[in-house]
C-alpha cells in the first residue's frame, strides 16, 4: 500500500476494522493518516467514537497516542466552548494519568497531570449549565485531587519525597476527592440519554468514580492512623493560603516551563481549599461504593482483594465473599464436586478461591503493616495501582481466565485456559496434593458454617438451594481438616505440589493444643452438617465424642428430632447436667461470669 493514496487507505483501514475492530494498531495507523494529511477533523471524531464503545479503556499506548488529537484538534478549531469536546478530553487526559501512574516514571505522569491541570482550567471557564457538562465537569475535579494524591504518594514511594510531606498534602487531596459526588444515573438527563453508546459512557465516568471515592476513602483512613491525623487540621488550614498552595504546586509540577504557568493552574485557582467541608469518611460510609469498584474490576483480582483487605484481618477467623453479579449466571453449586471439568465450574467454587486468595494477601498485608509501622506518616498500605501485586500470577492467571469464560471473551488459546481453570477447581475442590494448609481450609470452612446460619431462616427456593449449596462445600473442607490433622497427629507427610496455588505458611507447626482444637471444629461442624441434611445417627456418633457444652446441647437436638426416646432422654440428661457442671466450675476458677 505503499503507492496508495488517501482514499485508498481510508478505505483498506475501514475494511479493516470492520473484520477485527478490537485490533488498536489500526485505530492508532487510521488516526496517523489523517493527521499526515492534515484531516484534523476526522482524527478527532474517529477517536471520540472508539472512546465511547470503551474498547481500550485499560491500554496505556492508546491514550498516550490520542492525547494529542485533542491539542491538535483544539489548535485548529474553535471549540473553547464545545463543551462535548472539553469532557471527551478531560476523560482522556484522567485515563491517561491514572495508567501512568500505574506504570510510567514519575516525569511523565507529573507532565500528563499537568496538561490535565491546564485543560480543567479551561473547562471551568466554559459558559454552560447543561446537565450533563456539570456532572462530568464535577466528577473530573474529583478525579484531578485523586490523582494529585496518587502522584505525591508515587514521589515518597521513589524516594522523591518525604513521607511526612506527601502524607500531609495527599491526605487532603483525597479528602476533597472525597467531596465531589459521582454522576447521578437516576437523573433525568441520564434516564433519557438516548445514545446507548454515550450512556455506556457516562456508566464507565460514574463506576470509576466510585474506585476514586473508594481508594480515596480508605487511604485517608490510613494515612491518618495513629499520630498523623494531628496533621489534618493544620495542613488543612495552611493550604487555604496562597503561599501553601503554590508550595503544592511546586512540590506536584518541579519543571520550569510547568511553573511559569502556575497563573493558568486549577489548582492554584481553585477555592475548594478555602470552601470545601473536610470530612474524614467512615469505613462503612466508604464501602457503600464498593458495588461500583466490583462491577469496574471483575476481572482484576488485586484490585477485589485490595478493597477486602480493608476490612478484613488475618486475625478474623470468617471471611465474607458475597459474589460478583457478573458470575450470577453460573450455577449456584455443583453435583459433581469430585471432577474438575470446566463445565462444573460454580459460583462456590469462585467464592471459595476469592476466600484463599484473601487470606494469603492478608498475610502479606500484616507483614507490610508491621514494617510500615516504623514510619507513622506511611500508609499502611498503598493505593491499589501503586502497590505490588497481592496476589500470586498463578491466583491471577486462573482469576482472569474464569472471568474470559464466564463473559465469553476466551477467544483464543481456550486449550490453555481450560488447563488453567482446571487446575484452579482441582486446588479450590482439593483433589490430590493440592497444597492447601489445614488453617486456610478451615477459615473457608467456617465461613461456609457461617453462611449456611445466615440462610436458616430463609424459606426461599433460591435461599435454600444456596443453603444446601454451602453445607455441602463446608462439609467437603471439614472432612479434609479431619484428615489432614490426623496425619498431622501421626507425624505423617502432608503430600504437596511444587509450587503452591495458596501458600500461607507451615501448618506443620502447629502446636499438639491447636491440632486438637482444630480437629474439634471439624467433628463437631461435620455433625451440624450431618445433623441439617437429616443424618442424625452419624451427627449422634460425632457429638458423643466431643466433650463441650455446645456439643452436649446440639446433641440434644439431636436427641430430640430422633423418634427414639426412652434410654436416650435418661442418657441425655446425665450427659447434659454433667457438662454443664464442668463449664460452670471452669468459668468460676478463671472468674469469668456464666452467661445465661
Amino acid at each position: 500500500m505503499s503507492g496508495a493514496n488517501f482514499e485508498d487507505l481510508e478505505d483498506f483501514y475501514a475494511k479493516q476494522l470492520a473484520k477485527n475492530y478490537t485490533e488498536v494498531n489500526l485505530h492508532t495507523k487510521l488516526i496517523d493518516l489523517y493527521l499526515s494529511e492534515d484531516k484534523v477533523g476526522n482524527a478527532y471524531r474517529h477517536t471520540v467514537d472508539v472512546e465511547k464503545t470503551l474498547a481500550f479503556v485499560d491500554n496505556i499506548v492508546w491514550y498516550e497516542n490520542i492525547s494529542r488529537v485533542f491539542q491538535t484538534y483544539q489548535k485548529k478549531e474553535r471549540c473553547q466552548a464545545d463543551t462535548s469536546f472539553h469532557m471527551h478530553r478531560l476523560i482522556v487526559l484522567c485515563n491517561l494519568v491514572y495508567l501512568q501512574i500505574k506504570e510510567r516514571e514519575i516525569v511523565t505522569c507529573a507532565q500528563s497531570l499537568y496538561m490535565l491541570d491546564q485543560s480543567l482550567q479551561e473547562a471551568m471557564m466554559v459558559k454552560s449549565q447543561k446537565p450533563e457538562w456539570m456532572s462530568v465537569l464535577c466528577e473530573v475535579q474529583g478525579m484531578y485531587y485523586f490523582l494529585c494524591g496518587l502522584l505525591l504518594l508515587k514521589r515518597a514511594n521513589k524516594g522523591q519525597l518525604v513521607w511526612k510531606d506527601a502524607s500531609s498534602f495527599s491526605v487532603v487531596c483525597f479528602l476533597l476527592s472525597y467531596n465531589f459526588p459521582v454522576i447521578n444515573r437516576t437523573s433525568a438527563w441520564y434516564v433519557q440519554s438516548k445514545s446507548v453508546q454515550l450512556q455506556k459512557f457516562y456508566d464507565r465516568v460514574y463506576l470509576f468514580g466510585c474506585y476514586r471515592l473508594s481508594q480515596a476513602g480508605y487511604i485517608a483512613s490510613s494515612l491518618l492512623h495513629g499520630e498523623a491525623s494531628t496533621q489534618l487540621n493544620t495542613q488543612r488550614q495552611q493550604l487555604r493560603t496562597p503561599q501553601a498552595r503554590d508550595k503544592l504546586y511546586d512540590v506536584m509540577f518541579t519543571m520550569r516551563e510547568m511553573r511559569e504557568k502556575k497563573d493558568r493552574s486549577y489548582l492554584i485557582q481553585s477555592d475548594h481549599f478555602c470552601t470545601a467541608q473536610v470530612v474524614v469518611p467512615s469505613k462503612k460510609l466508604v464501602s457503600e461504593n464498593d458495588k461500583g469498584v466490583e462491577e469496574l474490576f471483575a476481572d482484576d483480582l488485586d484490585q477485589l482483594v485490595w478493597m477486602a483487605l480493608q476490612k478484613y484481618s488475618v486475625k478474623d477467623q470468617v471471611l465474607t465473599y458475597n459474589g460478583l453479579a457478573v458470575f450470577n449466571k453460573l450455577p449456584f453449586s455443583t453435583d459433581d464436586i469430585d471432577s474438575a471439568s470446566l463445565e462444573s465450574l460454580c459460583q462456590l467454587d469462585i467464592q471459595a478461591f476469592f476466600l484463599a486468595a484473601l487470606r494469603c494477601a492478608s498475610i502479606d498485608y500484616e507483614e507490610q503493616r508491621r514494617i510500615n509501622r516504623r514510619d507513622q506518616f506511611r500508609p499502611y498500605i498503598l493505593p491499589a495501582c501503586l502497590c505490588s501485586s497481592l496476589c500470586t500470577s498463578q491466583q491471577v492467571d486462573w482469576w482472569t481466565a474464569m472471568y474470559k469464560f464466564c463473559t465469553g471473551k476466551a477467544k483464543e488459546n481456550f486449550p490453555k485456559l481450560r488447563a488453567t481453570i482446571q487446575r484452579g477447581l482441582e486446588v479450590i475442590r482439593l483433589k490430590g496434593p493440592h497444597g492447601m494448609s489445614v488453617v486456610s481450609i478451615t477459615n473457608i470452612a467456617k465461613s461456609f458454617d457461617q453462611k449456611v446460619k445466615e440462610l436458616e431462616t430463609d424459606r426461599s427456593v433460591e435461599g435454600q438451594e444456596r443453603l444446601t449449596g454451602y453445607n455441602g462445600r463446608a462439609a467437603l473442607y471439614w472432612k479434609e481438616v479431619l484428615g489432614m490433622v490426623e496425619r498431622l497427629q501421626g507425624k505423617l507427610a502432608q503430600r504437596r505440589p511444587k509450587e503452591r496455588m495458596f501458600d500461607d505458611g507451615d501448618s506443620g507447626q502447629l502446636d499438639f493444643n491447636q491440632i486438637q482444637d482444630i480437629k474439634d471444629q471439624a467433628q463437631f461442624s461435620l455433625a451440624i452438617v450431618a445433623m441439617r441434611r437429616g443424618s442424625l445417627e452419624e451427627a449422634k456418633e460425632k457429638l458423643e465424642s466431643i466433650r463441650t457444652p455446645w456439643a452436649s446441647y446440639y446433641l440434644a437436638k439431636v436427641l430430640n428430632l430422633s423418634e427414639h426416646h426412652g434410654l436416650h432422654t435418661i442418657w441425655l440428661r446425665y450427659w447434659l447436667r454433667r457438662d454443664l457442671i464442668e463449664l460452670f466450675v471452669s468459668k468460676i476458677q478463671c472468674g469469668i461470669l456464666l452467661e445465661s
